[in-house]
C-alpha cells in the first residue's frame, strides 16, 4: 500500500474513529481502491456522521459501492438516500415486529438484490422507486400477522431465501388482514399504486377541502404523483395502526404505547423517502452548528422538488429543510462502530455477494410453504422439512472476462492475502486441504461464530473461491512446469496480485500455478463448508443431521465452483469431508445419546416424587416393580458391562430412600451405556439430577448454628455442599428439621420454599454495626464468631455457582431480593 494510501486510512480513522487497519481490510476484502474508499466516506460517511453524531452503517454502504462503481458516486449518494431512511424510521418507531439485530443487514441484502444486482451500468432510479413500493409493503405484512415468530425479518427472509415473490407474501398478508378497522387503510397501501381514476379522484377531494379553508390556514397539499400517494398511504396506514393499538391497551402496556405513539405519529409525518437526500459535507457541518446552537437536529435532509428519483444529470441539488429526530440515518446507536461487526458483514458479502441473482422475479414457490409460515405460532413452525441450503449458502461463479482478467486477479490476491493474516487453522487447510483434522468440533464452532477470526478468514476463502472461472481464461500451457513447493507458489502469488500497478494478462508467466492455487482454494472451501453445515445441521436440525444429508447440501451450495476444479484433487478432498462427517454425526449421536438418558432419570425422578413414592422404601419398591424406568434410545449394552463399580455407587449420607432411589437409577442406565458413551462419565451427571429431583426426601444431619438475628438460639442447618456435592457452596445453608429433611416455609406459596442463608465470620466492625441496629434484648454478637445471615427465600437451591442460586432468590416489586424474617417477633421487652 502506497503512502499516501496510508495517510488517507489515518484521516479516515481520525475522523471515523474506525482504525486505519479496518479500512484497509474493508478495501482489500472489497476491491475497493483506496480513493474509491476515501470519496464514500467524504460524500456519505462524513456528512452523516457530521449532522448526526451517529455513524451510519459505513461496511454496508462500501459494500454496495463495490456493486455499483459503474455508477457515478452523486447518483449512488442520491440512490441510497431512500435505504438510509428507511432504516432511521424503523430505529424511530421503536417496533420489536419492525427491527432487530440483523435487521441492518438484511434490509442492504434485500436492497442489493432489488436494485444492485439488476441496475448494472445503468441509473438505478426505477429500481429505487420498486426497492421502496416492496419494502413499504413488507413492513405492512410484518405487521398485519400477528405471530411473535412473523417479523419484518423473517418476512423479507421468506422473499430472500425461500424466492418468494413480494405480490405472494402481500396476498397471504391480506388473507390475514381481517375486519380490523385500520384494514381499509392497509388494504388500499397494499393494492400498489394508484390509478390514474383514483389520483383524479384524490386531487379533486384536496381541492374541495382547499375551498372550505382559509387561505392562511390552509393544509399542506397531498402528493401529486402516485409514488407520493402511495408512500403518503403507507404512512397513513401505520398512523392509524399504531393509534388504534395504543387505545386498545390496558394497563401497564397502555401506558407504554401512548409514550410511543406520539412519537411514531412525528417520525411517520416526516417519512418521505422519495425526496430525501445525504447533505454535502459543507450542510452537514452547517447542520450540526444549528444543532449545537439548538436550533434542529435531524438525520437526513429532505426537498420539496423535484423529485429525488425524477430523472436528471449530474449532481443533484441538495437544498431542503432540516427536520425530524436526531438519530441516525444508519440506525447506530452509537458513535463508534463494531469493527469486528462490520468486517463480519463486508466478508460476508464477499463471500456470496460477488455474484446476486436478479431477486425474485419469474421465481415461485408454493403459497402453501409460505402460508404455513405465516400461521406458525413459533420459529420452530418449519423444523420438520429437510433444510436445504439459502441463496446465501449457494456459491456462485463470479463472471470474468479477458478485459477485467487483471482485476480479478488483485482482488484475489486481496482475499487470499487477508485470509492469511485471518485464521491459522483455516489457512492451513487452505495450504493442504487433504489434511486430517484433529479438532473438528472446535473449528466448526469457530466457523459458525459470526465475530471469530476463522469465521473472517471462512469468508475470505469463499469470495476467493467464486473467481475460480479465472483458470478458463489462463493461457499457460506453453509454459514448462516448474516443480515448487506450494507454499512457495502462494506466497509469490499473494505478493504479486497486491502490487497495484501491475497489469496482468492470462499468458503472463508469473500467474504459473494459479490454477493450483484455485483448486486448493475450492477444496479447503468444501472442507470448511462441510465443517461448518456439519455445525448447523447438529445445532439447528439435530432429527435430519446425517452424514448423508450433510453431502447432499454441501454438494448443491458448492456445484456451480465444482465444474472447475481438478478431478483427482476434488474427490481427495471429497473424501476427507465425508470422513469429518462421520466422526461428528458420531459424536452428535453418541452425546445425544447421554442427553437422552440423563433427561429420562431426570423425568423418571421428578415423577417418583411428585407421585409420593418416596414417602418410603416400600412405596418405593412398589413404584420399580409397577412402572420401571424406560429409556427413550436406550439398547443394551454389547459386551455385556460388568457390575456398576463401587466408587459410583451412591452411599445413604443423604438418607436410604435416596440412596435406593439413586442405585436403580445409575444401575438401570449402566446397563444400555456403551464404551463410548464413556460411562463413568455419565453416572455422575445422573447423580446430580437426581440430587435436584429428590431433594425433599434427603435425610441429613443436622447441625446447629447461630444465627445473626437470635445468637442466643442455635437452629438446625446443613451446608448445601451435602445437598448438591458442590464445593463451592460450603458456606450456604439451608434449614432442616430435628429428623434430617429439609425444612419448608409452611404457609407460603405452594410450600417449596426454603430460606437460605450464609455463614459469615464477623469482624468487629460488623459486631459493632449489627449489634447497634439489633433487636432490643437480644444476645451481642461475639468477634470472630461466625454466624448465620439471611440471603433470600428460594425453592431452587441447585445451581453451577453461588451467584447462580442467589439470584433465583424471591424479590420484590423493586427487583430487589426478599429477605424474609425466620424469627417471630418478640414481644415485652
Amino acid at each position: 500500500m502506497s503512502q499516501g494510501a496510508h495517510s488517507g486510512f489515518i484521516r479516515l480513522q481520525t475522523q471515523s474513529r474506525i482504525s486505519a487497519t479496518q479500512w484497509k481490510q474493508w478495501a482489500e476484502a472489497l476491491g475497493l481502491e483506496p480513493l474509491e474508499i476515501e470519496d464514500v466516506w467524504n460524500e456519505i460517511g462524513y456528512p452523516i456522521f457530521t449532522a448526526t453524531q451517529q455513524l451510519p452503517p459505513i461496511s454496508f454502504i462500501l459494500q454496495l459501492r463495490s456493486e455499483r462503481r459503474e455508477a457515478n458516486l452523486f447518483d449512488f449518494k442520491d440512490e441510497i438516500a431512500p435505504l438510509l431512511i428507511f432504516l432511521n424510521l424503523l430505529g424511530q418507531l421503536k417496533d420489536d415486529k419492525l427491527g432487530g439485530g440483523k435487521t441492518i443487514a438484511i434490509l442492504f441484502r434485500f436492497y442489493r438484490i432489488k436494485v444492485c444486482s439488476e441496475a448494472g451500468e445503468h441509473r438505478a432510479d426505477e429500481l429505487v422507486e420498486n426497492f421502496i413500493v416492496d419494502l413499504c409493503k413488507l413492513i405492512l405484512v410484518a405487521r398485519i400477522i400477528d405471530k411473535e415468530a412473523i417479523t419484518l425479518n423473517e418476512v423479507l427472509n421468506i422473499v430472500l431465501r425461500k424466492q418468494t415473490s413480494v405480490d405472494q407474501v402481500v396476498e397471504i398478508g391480506l388473507q390475514t388482514l381481517g375486519s380490523q378497522s385500520y384494514a381499509s387503510a392497509f388494504q388500499k397501501c397494499l393494492g400498489g399504486l394508484p390509478s390514474l381514476e383514483e389520483m383524479a379522484c384524490w386531487e379533486e377531494e384536496d381541492d374541495e377541502e382547499g375551498d372550505e379553508e382559509n387561505e392562511k390556514e390552509k393544509r399542506p397539499r397531498k402528493p401529486a404523483s402516485s409514488l407520493d400517494r402511495f408512500v403518503f398511504d403507507f404512512c397513513k396506514a401505520l398512523q392509524a395502526f399504531y393509534a388504534i393499538r395504543a387505545a386498545s391497551e390496558e394497563g401497564y402496556e397502555a401506558g407504554k404505547e401512548c409514550k410511543m405513539l406520539n412519537t411514531r405519529l412525528a417520525a411517520l409525518k416526516e417519512f418521505d423517502p422519495l425526496h430525501a437526500i445525504i447533505p454535502s459535507p459543507d450542510e452537514a457541518e452547517e447542520i450540526a452548528i444549528r444543532r449545537d446552537q439548538s436550533i434542529d437536529s435531524n438525520p437526513i435532509l429532505e426537498r420539496s422538488a423535484p423529485p429525488r428519483l425524477a430523472p436528471s444529470i449530474g449532481r443533484r441539488s441538495l437544498a431542503g429543510l432540516y427536520r425530524g429526530s436526531g438519530r441516525s440515518a444508519g440506525g447506530s446507536t452509537g458513535a463508534t462502530a463494531d469493527s469486528a461487526t462490520e468486517a463480519e458483514s463486508i466478508e460476508a458479502g464477499v463471500g456470496t455477494g460477488a455474484v446476486e441473482s436478479s431477486g425474485d422475479a419469474g421465481k415461485t414457490i408454493d403459497p402453501a410453504v409460505l402460508a404455513a409460515a405465516c400461521e406458525a405460532t413459533d420459529a420452530d413452525q418449519d423444523e420438520d422439512a429437510a433444510p436445504t441450503p439459502s441463496e446465501e449458502d449457494i456459491v456462485k461463479v463470479a463472471p470474468v472476462s479477458a478485459a477485467d482478467f487483471s482485476q480479478k486477479v488483485h482482488q484475489l490476491g486481496q482475499l487470499l492475502g487477508s485470509a492469511e493474516r485471518g485464521d491459522e487453522a483455516v489457512w492451513q487447510l487452505f495450504l493442504n486441504p487433504e489434511r486430517l483434522l484433529e479438532e473438528r468440533q472446535g473449528l466448526a464452532a469457530a466457523l459458525i461464530t459470526a465475530e471469530s477470526p476463522a469465521n473472517q478468514a471462512y469468508r475470505l476463502i469463499k469470495g476467493a473461491t467464486q473467481f475460480i472461472g479465472l483458470k478458463h481464461l489462463l493461457q499457460l500451457d506453453h509454459l514448462p512446469q516448474r516443480n515448487r513447493r506450494f507454499t512457495s507458489q502462494i506466497s509469490g502469488f499473494i505478493n504479486i496480485a497486491q502490487a497495484a500497478h501491475k497489469n496482468f494478462l492470462p499468458n503472463d508467466r508469473q500467474l504459473e500455478g494459479l490454477d493450483i492455487i484455485l483448486d486448493h482454494t475450492a477444496n479447503a472451501l468444501l472442507r470448511l463448508e462441510n465443517l461448518r453445515i456439519n455445525r448447523h445441521y447438529a445445532q439447528e436440525h439435530p432429527d435430519h443431521y446425517t452424514a448423508e444429508a450433510v453431502t447432499a447440501y454441501r454438494e448443491k451450495a458448492l456445484a456451480a465452483v465444482q465444474d472447475f476444479v481438478d478431478s483427482e484433487s476434488l474427490e481427495i478432498a471429497r473424501t476427507q469431508a465425508e470422513d469429518d462427517s462421520a466422526a461428528m454425526v458420531d459424536l452428535f449421536n453418541t452425546e445425544h445419546y447421554v442427553a437422552e438418558l440423563v433427561a429420562d432419570c431426570r423425568t423418571y425422578a421428578e415423577q417418583l416424587q411428585q407421585g409420593g413414592h418416596t414417602q418410603s422404601l416400600e412405596k418405593l419398591a412398589a413404584a420399580f416393580l409397577e412402572n420401571p424406568i424406560e429409556f427413550s434410545l436406550a439398547e443394551p449394552a454389547e459386551p455385556e458391562p460388568e457390575p456398576l463399580p463401587a466408587h459410583l455407587q451412591t452411599n445413604d449420607k443423604l438418607g436410604d430412600i435416596f440412596q435406593r432411589a439413586c442405585s436403580y437409577l445409575s444401575k438401570s442406565a449402566w446397563a444400555v451405556l456403551w464404551q463410548r458413551h464413556e460411562p463413568t462419565k455419565v453416572i455422575p451427571q445422573i447423580v446430580a439430577v437426581a440430587r435436584a429431583a429428590l431433594s425433599p426426601c434427603f435425610v441429613l444431619k443436622p447441625e446447629p448454628r447461630r444465627h445473626a438475628a437470635r445468637p442466643r438460639m442455635p437452629i438446625a442447618v446443613v451446608s448445601l455442599e451435602k445437598l448438591t456435592a458442590n464445593a463451592e457452596l460450603r458456606h450456604l445453608y439451608l434449614r432442616v428439621t430435628a429428623d434430617g429433611t429439609v425444612l419448608y416455609v409452611e404457609g407460603y406459596e405452594d410450600g417449596t420454599y426454603t430460606d437460605l442463608l450464609e455463614l459469615r465470620a464477623y469482624t468487629q466492625v460488623r459486631v459493632q454495626a449489627s449489634n447497634a441496629s439489633g433487636e432490643a434484648g437480644s444476645d451481642p454478637l461475639q468477634t470472630g464468631g461466625k454466624y448465620l445471615y439471611t440471603l433470600g427465600r428460594t425453592q431452587d437451591f441447585f445451581g453451577a455457582n453461588a451467584s447462580a442460586i442467589i439470584a433465583k432468590c424471591v424479590r420484590d416489586e423493586d427487583g430487589e431480593i426478599q429477605i424474609f424474617p425466620i424469627f417471630r417477633p418478640k414481644f415485652g421487652h
